[in-house]
């Protein structure tokens, strides 16, 4: 399933590029699961809003080191009275 989705963008990624008309946009949903797997590189970027939303847990993996550049403000809230930090509550 993940192998037959993956060949499907590969196509569709080949089509973007030989066209000269193709449109700005283009648009991926997925009502289950949806898993990108990559041996080498991957980047996402925006040239004008980035946006990641969920209705549930979002979990961040670093292997090394982390690096975070804000240009303008940054706001981050917390909406939970509890924090855990290890076996520590605060």
């Amino acid at each position: 399933m993940v192998a037959e989705f993956l060949v499907l963008m590969y196509k569709n990624l080949n089509n973007l590029y030989t066209r000269s008309n193709a449109p700005p946009l283009k648009k991926i949903e997925a009502l289950g699961g949806l898993k990108l797997l990559l041996g080498g590189f991957a980047s996402l970027a925006a040239v004008d809003d980035l946006r990641q939303a969920t209705g549930r847990d979002l979990h961040l993996m670093v292997g090394q080191k982390h690096n975070a550049t804000v240009g303008g403000d940054m706001v981050e809230r917390i909406c939970r009275a509890q924090i855990n930090f290890g076996i520590k509550k605060l």
